[in-house]
């Protein structure tokens, strides 16, 4: 007897340092304020460390050296290029830099990668570095003596460290460097403030130095971010935009700026930190002409915000930044309303912490109303667009004078609309009349996500409008949703339609009728149903049942017959695929019993999709109780129903549910031609599942289509078996590996483990008749997988198939090898499946595990010699053959005959009986 079957890249630059000759009369002005200005030579080094070969890569990096790259050309400055170095190259480049900076005014460097810290010395890290003590020793590059070098070439050093990223290497790493007498451990770069006490303002014998500048991407102890993948990191991006922004400005003014640009577009994460020691006023370039219009107000309050925001203590940051996450508003706008309230903010800071946050209130309503003024016409357009702008930028008080404007603009237009808005109603059900045609024909094209999202459109044309329309759309687009989910196993789309509960909930409450709320109910149940039963998922089953039992008083209240058989069809439905796990048959009976009472009420006249409906439901309980009971009858009774169904309506009818009823149609017969041992019934199964797939197809249907070629498998499968024909087992492994190619484990675990476990019994039966112990060895692993899923806890009956199967395939390799532990673990594995396969419960499996055990116990006897374990095999297989014998099965009689005389010639051989 046969196991039983289971039903950035940026632009780069070339990476050889070049210097570039300067178009630019004027570099930068170096001097005291009341100077001139002095055209003066500035050279740059730009370092972009990405590529890493054994530590983590950063995405960023390039990005960000380039766009400082490009800014430092159009500065002025002779900038050399230097990304993806290795130790020997990254040494050399900075040598070479160092030359070339011989007689500069200003040499700026900046670096984008690795960095670390070590004993107190800040290190750059090349990209050939690894985590080996030893050579990672060798290949670091410290800065400090770089930027001493540099300081004899130049007059004034700027180092711009965008490096503070997290330490690549592994915890606890030390390291012993240059004369240090003990490893001392590697942290992440500028972790600690002594890290650039080195570079304390002194002048080199021989220089006219004037001084230097270190800065780093966050202050000590902390990360800098990265930014989004593909950006610049936000230092890179706030150096790019003040520094250019700001030509003509002091230096150090510049990079407060800088700083609190970084600290605002964090929301506060991430503050640089500058060490200067410069001995004159830096300016960089010729002042720019000034801005005009919105914008130069927004950029000039910019600005100011800025470094108002410098020059506030820490206290009143962390209220700032405390306020602005809880009201879930920016900080920008925070900062200016403390600009604008200047010299009158209260000091005592419970006092300032109220009105923050009855600001922070304020704030979020003149947002809602930039929202608002969302409109086509140009002027709004465009004011709307820069005050918004105005609020993210935290100028306020520009902000509020251009919503003034927008105001009077839209005051003028709201007279002018109430002359047509009487013709608005009219104009926005015509549009979603086209939308909800679109859909229709989308629906016939079974496209069943566009339908819902044309639905969804019309629904939008005429919310404000007609109440009525508006729920009939949205109720359209569930369904269409739902329909999408089922046919193509977009579990996202059921659950956006269960997370829209409440919603739909109450779009149905505004209209007089309870019906509405009824068929909310109903859709909802419908898209849990349909969830549960692709995830095989109790809790939501049950949820979809209490959903349907809501939706039944109230169809029943309103006498509404329709909605009442379709409530009442799909809580049976969902009682059905719960009863299909269940040790007892409470539910399965219960769902026959409302399935045969919607039968009696749906004549074949009245409604054919109705009539359709309740018999095929009807079939689909029957079969299932057939399934658990091995009882032909009950499942003879379910192709009677399904014949009918299937003769009496065609395909151009409603496609859809005579595909199922076929397919149902095919599963039955595929049921009763295995257990009456009937091969016609078995073929005439695998072309009943052939004219499904010409309505299922792959791209319309593919949890369906799946759902087809195992059924196809499973009559090959049983073919194989009653003909004795390894073919039928070739042609049905290749249909459970295109059932699996949709039925994935991520996506429908359940029939994942039913394909797999049908798979295995394949491969198990093609191991046994071949010999190839591969085969066999897959199939044991590929049960095992099963039981990932079909979990005694959960899938108490499904688990047992798979440790029945499993022990099959354990018994033939053990047989095979007369190895002894191996037929033990199947006889393991065989009582594991009787605990839960009880006579009582699921007699027909009983009896395929009892069959199967006997069996092995044969065989450990052979192998061990044992007499009594072969009797007590003999004895097994005719208890199975026995129940056959009361059920009037008499497909396996053959079989059990050849499998008790070979057991007593064993007996014989032994001299034993």
């Amino acid at each position: 007897m046969p196991g039983k079957l289971a039903g950035l890249d940026g632009r780069h630059r070339a990476s050889a340092v070049w210097i570039g000759l300067l178009a630019l009369a004027v570099l930068f002005a170096l001097c005291a304020p009341t100077l001139a200005e002095k055209p003066l030579r500035g050279v740059a080094l730009v370092i972009g460390q990405s590529d890493y070969e054994h530590l983590a890569k950063l995405p960023n990096t390039a990005n960000d050296a380039d766009a400082v790259d490009g800014l430092l050309d159009d500065m002025g400055f002779e900038t050399s290029a230097s990304t993806n170095r290795d130790a020997r190259r990254l040494k050399r480049d900075l040598d070479l830099f160092v030359e070339d900076a011989e007689g500069a005014d200003l040499a700026v460097v900046y670096y984008a990668g690795h960095a670390v810290e070590v004993g107190g010395e800040n290190y750059l890290v090349p990209t050939d570095a690894g985590a080996d003590p030893e050579k990672l020793a060798d290949s670091l590059v410290p800065v400090s003596d770089f930027i001493a070098g540099l300081r004899k070439s130049a007059r004034i050093v700027v180092v711009l460290l965008d490096a503070c990223r997290d330490n690549p290497f592994p915890p606890g790493l030390a390291l012993r460097l240059g004369d240090a007498d003990a490893p001392q451990p590697v942290t992440v770069s500028g972790a600690a403030a002594r890290s650039v006490q080195r570079f304390a303002p002194t002048s080199a014998a021989g220089t006219d130095g004037l001084g230097t500048v270190i800065a780093f991407a966050a202050e000590p102890g902390k990360v800098a971010l990265d930014g989004e993948p593909g950006s610049n990191s936000p230092y890179a991006a706030a150096l790019v935009r003040h520094i250019a922004a700001m030509s003509g400005e002091e230096f150090g003014t510049v990079m407060r700026m800088v700083g609190e640009e970084v600290y605002l577009k964090t929301g506060g994460r991430q503050r640089p930190w500058v060490n200067e020691s410069l001995r004159r006023l830096l300016y960089l370039g010729a002042a720019p002409a000034p801005v005009e219009g919105e914008e130069g107000a927004i950029l000039s309050e910019r600005r100011q915000l800025l470094l108002t925001i410098a020059a506030l203590p820490e206290i009143g940051r962390r209220q700032v930044e405390r306020v602005a996450a809880d009201g879930g508003v920016p900080m920008d706008a925070l900062y200016g309303m403390l600009r604008v309230l200047g010299t009158e903010a209260p000091k005592d800071p419970s006092r300032l912490d109220a009105l923050l946050r009855d600001q922070s209130r304020r704030l979020s309503e003149i947002m809602a109303e930039r929202a608002r003024l969302k409109q086509t016409d140009p002027e709004i357009v465009r004011l709307a667009s820069l005050a918004g702008e105005a609020i993210n930028e935290g100028a306020l008080s520009t902000a509020t004078s251009i919503y003034e404007r927008a105001k009077a603009r839209v005051a003028s237009l709201s007279r002018d609309l109430d002359a047509v808005e009487s013709d608005i109603r009219d104009r926005r059900i015509e549009y979603a009349r086209v939308y909800a045609e679109s859909a229709a024909a989308y629906e016939l094209a079974f496209d069943f996500a566009a339908a819902a999202s044309d639905y969804e459109r019309a629904f939008a044309e005429v919310e404000r409008w007609d109440d009525q329309l508006a729920w009939d759309y949205r109720r359209r687009a569930v369904i269409a949703s739902y329909r999408h989910g089922e046919y193509k196993g977009d579990a996202a789309s059921l659950e956006r339609i269960i997370a829209g509960r409440d919603e739909i909930m109450r779009l149905a409450a505004r209209l007089p009728s309870n019906l509405p709320r009824a068929e909310a109910e109903l859709q909802i149940g419908n898209a849990l149903n349909v969830l549960g039963r692709q995830r095989a998922d109790a809790k939501v089953l049950e949820e979809a049942v209490a959903a349907y039992r809501q939706a039944i008083p109230v169809f029943e209240a309103a006498s509404d017959r329709t909605g009442l058989s379709r409530a009442r069809n799909n809580l049976a439905s969902a009682l059905t695929s719960l009863g299909a796990n269940d040790t007892g048959t409470e539910r399965l009976d219960e769902a026959i019993a409302i399935h045969r009472q919607l039968v009696a009420d749906a004549p074949f006249e009245a409604d054919t999709l109705e009539w359709m409906t309740a018999r095929l439901n009807l079939a689909s309980a029957l079969s299932r109780l057939g399934e658990r009971s091995g009882s032909t009858a009950t499942a003879r009774e379910a192709l009677a129903i399904l014949s009918e169904i299937v003769t009496r309506t065609g395909p151009d009818a409603d496609p859809i549910p005579w595909a199922l009823a076929k397919f149902n149609l095919a599963g039955t017969m595929l049921f009763v031609g295995e257990r009456e041992g009937n091969p016609k019934m078995l073929a005439d199964s695998t072309k009943a599942g052939e004219d499904v797939l010409k309505i299922w197809t792959r791209d319309a249907f593919p949890l369906y289509w799946a759902s087809v070629h195992n059924n196809i498998g499973n009559a090959y499968q049983a073919l194989g078996f009653g003909m004795a024909d390894d073919t039928f087992f070739r042609a049905a492994e290749y249909e459970y590996r295109d059932a699996l190619d949709e039925w994935r484990k991520d996506r429908v675990p359940d029939d994942w483990a039913k394909a797999t476990n049908n798979l295995a019994n394949v491969l198990k039966k093609l191991g046994a008749s071949t010999g190839e112990e591969a085969k066999l060895e897959e199939a044991i692993a590929a049960y095992r997988a099963c039981m990932d899923v079909w979990t005694r806890p959960d899938k108490p009956l499904s688990w047992a198939s798979a440790q029945n199967n499993m022990g099959d395939a354990l018994a033939i390799l053990g047989t095979k090898r007369r190895d002894a532990a191996l037929l033990r673990s199947a006889l393991e594995a065989f009582d594991l499946a009787l605990e839960e396969w009880t006579r009582d419960r699921l007699p027909y499996d009983w009896s395929v595990a009892t069959n199967n055990r006997g069996g092995t116990l044969v065989a450990l006897g052979e192998v061990t010699s044992s007499a009594d374990l072969i009797r007590q095999g003999i004895t097994a297989i005719e208890t199975a053959w026995a129940y056959d014998k009361e059920t009037g099965e008499t497909g396996y009689d053959d079989y059990y005959a050849k499998r008790i005389e070979s057991a007593r010639k064993a007996l014989d051989g032994m001299g034993a009986r």
